[in-house]
């Protein structure tokens, strides 16, 4: 089938205020910004602490092992707060991961509150038995740019006599990569989000609509221009440019967000090729005449979601029911937030058409379309 003509998205507007990345998005259907948003939020792999599942002390190490906790906090509030700390390894592929541990151990024998930071923390290279140098430390575990100091992890009370012992704590630590779909701990970015671009030219009619039935009403002008307020702050935002979106990002600090935005393309782009290849070797289930309307067919997409089944039902809503006429009938579905699969469901218009070969077509259209729309995003993206 030839290369199917199609609009791409335009990326405007791109500028960085307070560690905050914005951008306009337009001719773009909200499934392909949305499957950005979601990637961003679940599937961007990065360097976490494995803290999961319990590790015994006997045994060798494969996640952590806490040797001695005397702390205020039980292991299981330790182990989640070792998890939501940033590991900044970017180049985690050329890396050797698996043979890197995270050690402390600590004991107050001051009379003040010791404060355990990351600084605290020792990363050792178990193939070469080498602890890595300050400097390097610093690097995967930087000070905080907000307060500037290393981030606070536990607080070891002193001795309350000359015959008892301050607060301890001795762990062990792996690491390994991982991304926010296992656990919101490994989140990268704190901010994903889209809106609406609002369209001012209509939103100001609109308004001076409203206002002409206030003054008729004789309200007086401080009260209108409270109303003025809470009429843009709602109801304004009901009149906005159809396929435009004004997107957000904000890192945690260890991408930067335009990388953020390029690996979140990467991934879609891939998972889309999984995608075309799994359709190719018949390992998704179509089922035909489920309902009562001739030439219907239900796909049943083991190990995929929204993300990518939404984008797929644009597609082929686009492309082959409302330009070729192809399809009759497009739809997605996803019974249950825990169910590991989705359903899409074709209906042809044509008798002919209605086979599996020809469902093969239409999806590796759509796959090639869509691997089109989010390399043109990547390459906007610097």
């Amino acid at each position: 089938m030839s290369e199917t003509k199609f609009q791409l998205p335009e990326v405007s507007d791109q500028k960085e205020n307070n560690n905050i990345y914005s951008f306009r998005i337009a001719k773009c259907n909200v499934s392909v910004i949305n499957a950005i948003r979601r990637t961003l939020i679940s599937d961007v792999k990065t360097v976490g602490f494995k803290t999961e599942p319990y590790n015994e002390k006997e045994k060798e190490l494969d996640s952590i092992i806490i040797y001695e906790n005397t702390t205020s906090f039980t292991n299981e509030i330790l182990k989640q707060r070792l998890a939501c700390i940033p590991v900044h390894i970017k180049d985690f592929e050329k890396t050797p991961i698996d043979d890197l541990i995270v050690s402390l151990d600590k004991e107050n024998k001051s009379e003040s509150i010791q404060f355990i930071t990351t600084e605290d923390f020792d990363i050792t290279d178990t193939k070469t038995n080498r602890q890595f140098s300050s400097e390097l430390k610093k690097k995967i575990f930087p000070q905080s740019s907000i307060t500037k100091e290393h981030i606070l992890f536990a607080r070891l009370k002193p001795p309350i006599s000359k015959k008892s012992q301050g607060q301890k704590l001795k762990f062990k630590c792996k690491l390994f990569v991982t991304s926010a779909k296992e656990s919101g701990q490994y989140n990268i970015c704190s901010t994903s989000a889209y809106k609406n671009t609002g369209d001012k030219v209509r939103q100001t009619e609109e308004w001076s609509k409203e206002e002409e039935k206030l003054k008729k009403l004789l309200i007086p002008q401080n009260d209108i221009e409270k109303r003025k307020k809470n009429w843009y702050i709602l109801n304004s935002q009901r009149y906005f440019i159809k396929d435009s979106f004004d997107f957000i990002v904000e890192t945690i600090g260890i991408d930067r967000n335009e990388e953020l935005l390029k690996k979140a393309c990467d991934i879609l782009f891939n998972s889309l090729e999984t995608f075309g290849k799994k359709m190719e070797e018949d390992k998704f289930e179509i089922i035909t005449d489920q309902i009562k309307i001739n030439n219907s067919f239900d796909i049943k997409l083991d190990g995929y979601g929204y993300t990518i089944g939404k984008v797929i039902e644009y597609l082929l809503h686009q492309i082959f029911f409302k330009d070729k006429k192809t399809l009759s009938y497009v739809g997605f579905i996803k019974k249950h937030p825990h169910d590991d699969y989705s359903i899409v469901r074709l209906v042809f218009t044509d008798d002919g058409q209605a086979n599996i070969d020809n469902i093969k077509s239409l999806f590796k259209t759509c796959v090639k379309t869509g691997q089109r729309i989010f390399k043109h995003i990547n390459e906007s993206f610097i």
